[in-house]
């Protein structure tokens, strides 16, 4: 069977994030749980462009990996908006604010995945990113919205240009990683490095 260029890219993004050190855990909050959070980031201009794929990162076949599909049916992750932003200590980013949609029939109490932002078919910077719901599980069927700052010192130069400019249309890719639920089961589709060293 032939993989579409977006299920290799999927697949290339996903061992990158396996094989990669240093790369850090974003932890993100539900918006309820930190409002002075929100408030210390001062939004600089209008919305930039972003989109996701309109075509699902692979379609749906009998021989597709069952925990990706699980996975799918349990929760949707679209990110929605991306402004420029600082926080209080004077640091400057990419401020992506991302739906997340509770499909499944169990409270979650967290989500990990990686969002690679892309201008065409080249990756100009990616991020692990946990949703952190423990305090207040995301319900059956319901949903949240977090923001998650990229800061820019953390990028190369090329995705900084791209990510500041306002007129370029910045692609997302969202590749599912890992759901726990309220009742201690779990969807792991993949590991980073990092998942890996915490399990040992």
């Amino acid at each position: 069977m032939k993989k579409t260029p977006l299920a290799i890219l999927c697949s290339v993004l996903v061992a990158a994030s396996l094989l990669t050190a240093c790369e850090k855990l974003a932890t993100a909050k539900p918006q309820s749980q930190q409002p002075a959070q929100q408030a210390a980031n001062q939004q600089q201009g209008n919305a930039l462009p972003l989109t996701a794929p309109e075509m699902p990162i692979e379609d749906e076949t009998p021989d597709q990996d069952p925990l990706l599909t699980a996975f799918n049916q349990s929760v949707k992750i679209a990110a929605t908006a991306r402004t420029i932003a600082q926080d209080k200590n004077k640091g400057t980013g990419s401020l992506v604010t991302y739906q997340i949609n509770n499909i499944s029939a169990k409270p979650i109490l967290s989500v990990k995945w990686t969002t690679a932002f892309l201008d065409g078919n080249t990756i100009l910077f990616n991020e692990n990113i946990i949703a952190d719901f423990s305090k207040e599980p995301l319900a059956a069927r319901q949903d949240k919205s977090i923001q998650v700052m990229d800061y820019f010192k953390s990028m190369s130069k090329e995705a900084q240009t791209a990510l500041k400019d306002p007129k370029k249309q910045v692609n997302v890719l969202i590749v599912a990683r890992e759901i726990s639920f309220s009742d201690g089961s779990k969807i792991v589709v993949s590991l980073t490095e990092d998942d890996a060293t915490a399990k040992q």
